[in-house]
This record gives C-alpha cells, sequence and structure tokens, in this order.
C-alpha cells in the first residue's frame, strides 16, 4: 500500500539469557525477490507456486503465467473453507474447467502468528505426478522392501544415537533437578543443534534454579539468625557465616560506610585479602566507580560478573586472580539512609541471576531490620541502664544511694540477724561546697569514700547529701564502736582539694540491729551521728531514749513553724550602757518564745533547732520585721537609739537575707 511492490515484512524478537526482549529484528522482504530465489528446474512439470497475503490476495507467482488462471483462481476460493478448518496446512483438490484435476498444498510461512502469516501454494497437476510416480511404482518389490529395511535400520540407529539417548540424559537430568540434586548440568555440544540448544537452555535453567535454591536457604537461616542474634555484632558476623555455609559462597562481608571511606565490620569465608585492599584502595575505588561504589551511591543492588574479564582497572584482575569470578553488592539501609553494604562473592562466573539476586536482596533488607532493632535494643539498654543508675546509685560519687543501701541490706544474708549500720555525718561539707564550688565538694566526698574503703567500708553508700552509710556484718554494739573509731581514724588527716589542706569534720552514729529493720536502723545511726556532733562526742551509739528525743524535736519544729507565721515570738531589749557617762546608748533586741504548752523555750534551743531545720530565714526576717516596727516606736516616742540584733552564719550564704535587710534599712526611722 505504501510502496506498491508486493512484500513480507518479518520482526524476529532478540532475548537475553532471562528470557527478556532486548531488541527487535525487523526486515521487509519483496516477494519479486523471493520468487528469484526458485528454481523452476526443481518444480515437477507444470507445477506452480503462489504466495498469498493473510487477506489471500496475490502476492507472487512462479512461474509468471500458469496458463490456466481458472485453477488458481479455484485454489484461492476454496482456501478460506479450507482455513477456517485446518489453517496450520493442508491440501486441497481442485478440478479445472478442462477436467484436469490438481492438488495445491498450502502451508503459513513459518515463525509468524497463524493469524497474520501469509501463504504458501504448492499446485500439482495429478497426471504430470503419475507421470514421474509410475517408473517408481513399477520396480521391482524385493528392492522396495530392502531398501525400506535399510532405511528403517538406518532411522534407528541414527535416531537412537543422536535423538534417544542425549532426550534420555535430559529427562534424567530433569529429573534429578526436580529431586533436588544440584549440580547437574549436560553436555554443551550435541551433533543435532536442536539438542545442544536444548542442553544450552537446560544448563542455564539449572544455574537459576542451583542459585534460587541457595538463596533461599540462605534467607531462610538467615530469619533464623535474626531471631537469635541481638547484639549488633554477633548479628553482623552470625549472618556473614550463614550466607557462606548455607549459600556455599567464596566470601561474605559487611562494611559500614565511614567518612574515611569503608570500614570492614564482618566476614566470613575467604577472599584472600581482596576486602582489605578494596579498603585500603578507597579513593581509587571511588575514582572508577566500582559496583561496591556504585551500590552505595544508588542504594540499589549492582551484580558483578565475569571479573577475569574486565576491561576496567586492577581491582577487577585482583578479584579475579583471588578467584572471584562474581558478586553482588547489596546496601544496607538503616532509618532511610545507606550505612554500608552486604557483599556476597561467588567462585563461579555465572552466579547471581535475577532471582538468586532478588532473593539475597531480601536478605540483605531483613539483615537491615536486625540492625536496626538491634541498635534499638542497645539503645534501650543504655537507657534502663541509665536509669537503674539514677535510681540506684548517687552521680557524685558513684556510690549506692540510700533506696540501693537499704534494698542490700534487706536482700543480704545478714537480713534476719543482727547487723551493724553507722552513719559517717560530713559537718564541714555545705562549707566545704559553697565555698569552693559543687564540684570540689564532690571530690571531698570521693576522697572520704576511699578513706573509708581502705579502712574496710566495703558496703557503703551515699544516704543524704552529707551522709555516708556503712554496713557491717557484726552484733555486737562495742566491735561496731571499735569499726567506727578506725573509720574516724582515716579521716583525721585533712583532705588536700584544689590545693587547699581542708579538715574533715565528721561524727559517726551506730545502730545495731536486725537487717530486715534497715529503715529504722539507719534512722536510728543519722540521729546518733547529729547528736555526737551536739554532744561532742566523736561515736555515738544510737538507743531509744535518742529517737524519741529527736520525735519531739520535731514536733517542736513544727510548733516553732507556725510560732514564726503567726508571728508569735515576741523581742525583748537589752540596755547598752556607755561604762563613761553611765547614759544609755542602745540596745540589743532578743528573740523570745513563749510555747503554749512547755512556756519558755531558751533561745539556745529554737534557734539552733531552726538552723537545723531550715527555718532561720523565716526566723530572722520575722525577727528583722519586729525589730524595724519597735524602732519606728521608739521615733514616734522622740526615742532614736541603734538597736543590734544576732544573725546566724547560714544567713550570710542567703541572698534573700541581704534583700531584706536593705529594704528594712531604706524604711528606717531617722533622727531629725
Amino acid at each position: 500500500r505504501i510502496t506498491g511492490v508486493p512484500g513480507i515484512n518479518f520482526g524476529y524478537p532478540v532475548v537475553d539469557t532471562d528470557g527478556r526482549v532486548q531488541a527487535v529484528v525487523f526486515a521487509a522482504v519483496s516477494t519479486d525477490w523471493l520468487a528469484g530465489l526458485v528454481d523452476p528446474g526443481v518444480l515437477p512439470a507444470g507445477a506452480s507456486v503462489t504466495v498469498l497475503d493473510r487477506r489471500l490476495q496475490l502476492m507472487a507467482h512462479l512461474p509468471s503465467s500458469v496458463g490456466d488462471d481458472d485453477v488458481l483462481s479455484t485454489a484461492s476460493a476454496a482456501l478460506p473453507g479450507r482455513l477456517a478448518e485446518r489453517r496450520e496446512g493442508g491440501g486441497i483438490r481442485v478440478t479445472a474447467a478442462d477436467g484436469s484435476a490438481w492438488h495445491f498444498t498450502y502451508v503459513p510461512l513459518g515463525g509468524m502468528s497463524l493469524a497474520t502469516a501469509p501463504y504458501l501454494l504448492l499446485g500439482l497437476p495429478l497426471d504430470a505426478l503419475h507421470a514421474q510416480l509410475a517408473p517408481f511404482v513399477r520396480m521391482q518389490p524385493l528392492m522396495v522392501m530392502v531398501a525400506q529395511a535399510v532405511l528403517a535400520l538406518l532411522v534407528w540407529f541414527g535416531v537412537r544415537g543422536l535423538v534417544v539417548q542425549p532426550v534420555r540424559g535430559l529427562v534424567e537430568a530433569a529429573s534429578s533437578l526436580a529431586e533436588g540434586v544440584r549440580g547437574v548440568r549436560l553436555p554443551e555440544r550435541h551433533r543435532v543443534a536442536e539438542l545442544s540448544l536444548m542442553g544450552t537452555a537446560f544448563n542455564h535453567m539449572a544455574n537459576q534454579v542451583d542459585g534460587a535454591v541457595r538463596a533461599y536457604r540462605v534467607l531462610s537461616a538467615g530469619n533464623r539468625t535474626l531471631l537469635r542474634e541481638h547484639e549488633e555484632q554477633r548479628l553482623l558476623d552470625a549472618m556473614c557465616r550463614v550466607v557462606v555455609e548455607h549459600g556455599s559462597y567464596r566470601y561474605a562481608g559487611v562494611a559500614y560506610v565511614t567518612e574515611a571511606g569503608i570500614q570492614q565490620m564482618a566476614g566470613a569465608g575467604e577472599d584472600e585479602g581482596f576486602t582489605a585492599y578494596l579498603q585500603a584502595h578507597w579513593q581509587t575505588a571511588l575514582a572508577h566507580q566500582t559496583p561496591t561504589v556504585r551500590a552505595l551511591s544508588s542504594g540499589e543492588p549492582v551484580v558483578q560478573q565475569f571479573m577475569d574479564r574486565e576491561a576496567g582497572h586492577g581491582l577487577f584482575q585482583l578479584a579475579a586472580s583471588r578467584g572471584l569470578h562474581s558478586g553482588v553488592i547489596l546496601p544496607l539501609k538503616v532509618d532511610g539512609r545507606i550505612i554500608g553494604a552486604l557483599t556476597v562473592y561467588s567462585s563461579a562466573p555465572d552466579a547471581f541471576a535475577a532471582r538468586e539476586m532478588r532473593l539475597l536482596a531480601e536478605l540483605a533488607d531483613d539483615l537491615s531490620f536486625g540492625i536496626v532493632t538491634a541498635r534499638l535494643r542497645e539503645r534501650e539498654s543504655r537507657a534502663d541502664a541509665h536509669l537503674r543508675r539514677v535510681a540506684y546509685f548517687d552521680d557524685a560519687t558513684g556510690l549506692p544511694n540510700r533506696v540501693r543501701f537499704l534494698d542490700q541490706l534487706a536482700t543480704s544474708v545478714t537480713a534476719r540477724r543482727d547487723v551493724a549500720v553507722l552513719v559517717v555525718e560530713l559537718f564541714n561539707y555545705w562549707e566545704i561546697a559553697t565555698a569552693l564550688g559543687h564540684a570540689t565538694g564532690h571530690e571531698f566526698l570521693q576522697v572520704v569514700a576511699e578513706r573509708l574503703r581502705s579502712r574496710g567500708a566495703e558496703h557503703l553508700a551515699r544516704v543524704a547529701q552529707s551522709e555516708l552509710a556503712v554496713r557491717v556484718d557484726v552484733s555486737d554494739e562495742t566491735a561496731a564502736c571499735h569499726f567506727a573509731d578506725d573509720l574516724l581514724a582515716a579521716l583525721a588527716t585533712p583532705a588536700l582539694l584544689s590545693s587547699i589542706s581542708v579538715d574533715i569534720d565528721a561524727t559517726v552514729g551506730v545502730a545495731v540491729g536486725r537487717g530486715d529493720d534497715g529503715e529504722r536502723l539507719l534512722q536510728a545511726a543519722r540521729l546518733a551521728a547529729r547528736e555526737a556532733k551536739k554532744s561532742h562526742a566523736r561515736v555515738l551509739l544510737a538507743h531509744p531514749r535518742l529517737d524519741n528525743d529527736w520525735r519531739d524535736r520535731l514536733r517542736l519544729a513544727a510548733d516553732l513553724r507556725e510560732a514564726i507565721d503567726e508571728r508569735h515570738l515576741s523581742i525583748h531589749l537589752q540596755p547598752q550602757v556607755d561604762l563613761r557617762t553611765g547614759e544609755v546608748c542602745g540596745v540589743e533586741a532578743l528573740a523570745r518564745w513563749r510555747h503554749p504548752e512547755h512556756g519558755v523555750i531558751s533561745p539556745a534551743q529554737f534557734i539552733g533547732l531552726a538552723e537545723r531545720t531550715g527555718l532561720i530565714r523565716n526566723l530572722t526576717q520575722a525577727i528583722l520585721e519586729a525589730v524595724s516596727a519597735q524602732a519606728a516606736r521608739h521615733a514616734a516616742a522622740g526615742l532614736h537609739l541603734p538597736i543590734a540584733m544576732n544573725v546566724s552564719a547560714r544567713n550570710l550564704h542567703d541572698p534573700a537575707f541581704f534583700r531584706c535587710l536593705k529594704d528594712a534599712l531604706e524604711t528606717w526611722p531617722q533622727a531629725r
């Protein structure tokens, strides 16, 4: 329709070893050229060859003139009905107008769909055909029989040797492959070309099946490894061993990407140093865009085959010289980022077909998930350890804290018999921490702890800011007090802190009792340590009366807080006299507290209580307000006298005291 020249168009697909179409070879052939290829001399007398297109239109005819066109027309008219019954080929018997009989054989041109193929018609006049066959029919029957017998023998031996035996080998190999036998292969060359093609195709299929079976075994064992190994490094080592042992590969390794290049994390099998060489020559690999570099940069698996045939740089030749003829590089992705690659090498040049590579890529994805899980477990483990440490240990000294000390006391072998609990109270800890800084205060505690350990204080804990507790497995009070004396002897020498020699002001409280009553023992020892300081003792043994005294003090402290808040404390003024003139030159304000139940409480008692309980700030502020009010009353009466008041040393470390004092002085009445 385009050129006006009858022709046939051919299109043949070009496929690769995996059966995928890579290209199409296209050809257009003129029927006149095809007709020129036919030698009229090989046709029987009166025979004709005709080419019809798929619509049964005449495309070519040989000889160019049949002489009786109605014969061809009759055959062409009968052909559609025959094609409806048998499209793949057949015969048609036609009788011409002159009574002559013809036989037409039609066949579709090979390699095409029956729906689109043109047809070839071979027309033979039956009279001419009979005339040519008559001499053969008249031959001796015996000669025909002998020829048939010889032909049958030749065919039998030829078919058996060239076809039957190779086909049997193919069937046996296929059966073995179906039963799971690996390594089954056929000879690549046969005398029959079709069998050679079948053998090549079978071997290719067997390679793919073997590779898929290897990969399935590796994938299955790898999944079991993911369930078994929870630590990242152990997981990497185990996964490399699985690849080599279950997949029969030459080498498997995992490398992570770092700022300096790649770092080999795990490996199994034998690569004869190629991986280490690649790591050492990473810049060369980057420059030549090796498969490893391409896989890490693209995030997609890369297969490298026939390394010994590569025309690239020396890395490929080096791999081939070490027996690594093919490999696959599988990127490892964690949190959307490529952290490295799983590399598998094989000694076979045709390993890692499409299905095998997909299964190994799935293994790499599973390994990436395992790495994520292992890192998550590691973070959870570190967080859990940190929480346990925060809950049970002191950050400043690393010693067990109060909770941990009591737990150990309750769960120790001495829990159901008497033990001694000693509390070392460091009275100058706050002064050191305030004057030299908290870091120096922590260093002070560490020095004290080391000295106590040097005297056998194994079960040591920090139970309060300035208190260290020791458990001693003795039930004798005398022995416990002697042990306390040894501890104090260790603290007799000053501690050197920031090039400053600092004395260790400490007392020890001792409590003896059952280990399962640790809370009571610890509290009793703490009270004894504080009472020792008050009574100017170095070591004090706890007793029931001491516990009662502290309870009374706690109740008294509660009453003192109420008296301060309600301003129930009073101010007594004590005159100050100038000895030269005998005149009053000033007054001193003295705080007094009358308890509704206990009567007048000594200032030495309630001021010391305020210092120990933290009420000293509120007490000083209340007294300062009362003094300011008294000064205002004096001024109103025309009396201007200085008023002195005592403050605690703790007030001098309190910034709020100076603000309160400044406000009082700004409103202080001035003499006119």
